[in-house]
């Protein structure tokens, strides 16, 4: 139960339920008058320490160990999320820093640098890093020197040839890639001066002049200001 002391220097006491769980009380002494309002929370009373699948079932997810220590109870097995990795301040990246030489190892797809941007002009250098997982299901190929790539706000479907001609404000023309030094990393040059500002796609066709593979979209998007 809740227990409400009003002072003992109330003259006049008002009380009245406005909605389920929420009380309005007031007080009017001879100095001075207040108003409050109380909202009844019910509890449910805990008969042991429930396991993580109760607390979930309960009180939804996204439980943890601090909303029962602000409630003053103790935390029941299992809540806490697995411990946090804390970084150094003086740390390069964190958890780990990936070396870029052997970043085609580690990731999945595809990923570019970021740096020098890409803007709209001629001889723009795109560096695209390739997974050792990128492979055609039906060429079997992955990335290579034979594989062509341009940047559009769409990629166009059904062009199997490597090749693709360059839609004003819509899309580059094909580049071929070019080995940048590393394992699976290459540069592509492209004339973007025919672009709009806004978001672009990169597009690959990865067994290039081949027949089996068709330009397709990598995921990789591109601002162009």
């Amino acid at each position: 139960g809740i227990v409400l002391d009003w002072g003992r220097h109330c003259g006049q006491r008002r009380q009245r339920r406005i909605a389920d769980g929420v009380m309005l009380f007031g007080c009017r002494g001879r100095a001075a008058s207040w108003l409050g309002v109380v909202v009844v929370v019910a509890a449910m009373p805990l008969t042991g320490a429930l396991d993580s699948a109760g607390v979930t079932a309960l009180f939804g997810k996204g439980q943890s160990c601090l909303q029962w220590a602000r409630a003053e109870l103790p935390c029941p097995e299992g809540v806490e999320l697995p411990p946090a990795q804390i970084c150094a301040a003086s740390a390069v990246a964190c958890p780990v820093l990936q070396d870029p030489a052997t970043q085609y190892l580690a990731q999945g797809g595809y990923s570019i640098v970021s740096w020098p941007r890409i803007i709209r002009a001629v001889a723009q250098v795109l560096r695209l890093t390739c997974g050792t997982t990128v492979k055609h299901t039906d060429a079997q190929v992955g990335c290579s020197t034979s594989s062509s790539a341009y940047l559009g706000v769409s990629c166009t479907r059904g062009e199997t040839d490597g090749l693709h001609v360059a839609v004003p404000g819509s899309s580059t023309s094909s580049a071929l890639l070019v080995s940048a030094g590393g394992d699976s990393q290459f540069t592509i040059n492209l004339d973007t001066s025919m672009l709009q500002a806004g978001q672009h796609r990169l597009c690959i066709d990865l067994d290039g002049s081949g027949s089996v593979a068709a330009f397709g979209d990598t995921g990789l998007l591109l601002d162009l200001t």
